[in-house]
C-alpha cells in the first residue's frame, strides 16, 4: 500500500499522510515575534547586547520564550516558556535534551478546542541541521484554566498540527508519533503510532501495538507493515 504525500508541504515538515490524518482542530494563529529582554555581556573586551527572551503575541495569547542568560547560565542551560507568570521547563522533557536550544524563528502558533478544552500549540525546531530540522517539537498547552495551564511536551518526525486528532475514535485526544525505525542514518524506514491523552498524560495507545511501518523516499510513503485502526 502506498500513502501519497504532498511533497511541497512535507519539505516544510508538515505531516501530510493523507490516508491517516484529517484537518486538525488546531488552526494557525497570526502572531508577532519580538525581542523582549536582552543581556549585556563582554566578549574580548567588547560589550555586546545579546537577546535572551522573545515574546510571541497573538489574539488573547502572550507567550515568552526564554533562553538561558549568557551572563548567568542557570543549572539547566535550557530554555523555558512563561505564560501568565507560569514557568514551563524544557529541561528533561526530551531525549538527550535535544529541544533545549530552540530556533525561535521556527516557532509557529496554533489554537483550537477539543472536547471543550482550549489548546495552544507552539511548534518549532531546535537549532542545528540534519535530523534536528525534521524532528518537529510540539509544545501543547491546555489553557482552559488560565490559572493552572497544563503543558504537554511532544515531538515527531515531520510533525505538525495535524498530529493532534482522535485517530482511533475513542473520544480521547491523540498524538501521531513518527520515529525512525532504527538508528541507521541510511535507513528510510519510519514507524508511526499514536499516544492518547488519558488521565492527564499522553501514553502509547495499547502499548504501541497499533502502528504503521514504511519507507519514506521524499515523495511517498510505502507501507511495509500495518496494524492500524
Amino acid at each position: 500500500m502506498l500513502l501519497l504525500v504532498n511533497s511541497s508541504l512535507f519539505g516544510q515538515y508538515e505531516n501530510t499522510f493523507s490516508a491517516i490524518t484529517k484537518t486538525s482542530f488546531l488552526k494557525p494563529m497570526d502572531f508577532s515575534l519580538n525581542i523582549y529582554r536582552s543581556d549585556t555581556i563582554t566578549i574580548g573586551g567588547a560589550i555586546s547586547t545579546v537577546p535572551y527572551s522573545y515574546l510571541l503575541v497573538g489574539k488573547d495569547v502572550r507567550i515568552e520564550y526564554v533562553y538561558s542568560k549568557q551572563s548567568e547560565l542557570d543549572d539547566s542551560s535550557c530554555g523555558h516558556f512563561l505564560i501568565n507568570g507560569q514557568k514551563y521547563l524544557l529541561k528533561g522533557k526530551f531525549e538527550s535534551d535535544f529541544a533545549c536550544d530552540i530556533d525561535v524563528y521556527s516557532l509557529k502558533l496554533f489554537s483550537g478546542k477539543f472536547k471543550n478544552q482550549q489548546y495552544i500549540l507552539v511548534k518549532g525546531n531546535s537549532n542545528g541541521s540534519g535530523s534536528s530540522t525534521t524532528s518537529v517539537i510540539c509544545f501543547l498547552f491546555d489553557i482552559s484554566n488560565k490559572k493552572n495551564i497544563t503543558y504537554y511536551p511532544l515531538w515527531s518526525k515531520y510533525g505538525s498540527e495535524n498530529c493532534f486528532q482522535d485517530f482511533n475514535g475513542d473520544g480521547h485526544l491523540d498524538f501521531l508519533r513518527i520515529r525512525n525505525l532504527n538508528l541507521s542514518s541510511s535507513s528510510k524506514d519510519l514507524k508511526i503510532d499514536i499516544m492518547s491523552l488519558i488521565t492527564g498524560k499522553f501514553k502509547p495507545f495499547e502499548e504501541g501495538k497499533r502502528f504503521i511501518i514504511g519507507e519514506y523516499n521524499g515523495n511517498s510513503f510505502l507501507i511495509k507493515k500495518k496494524r492500524w485502526f
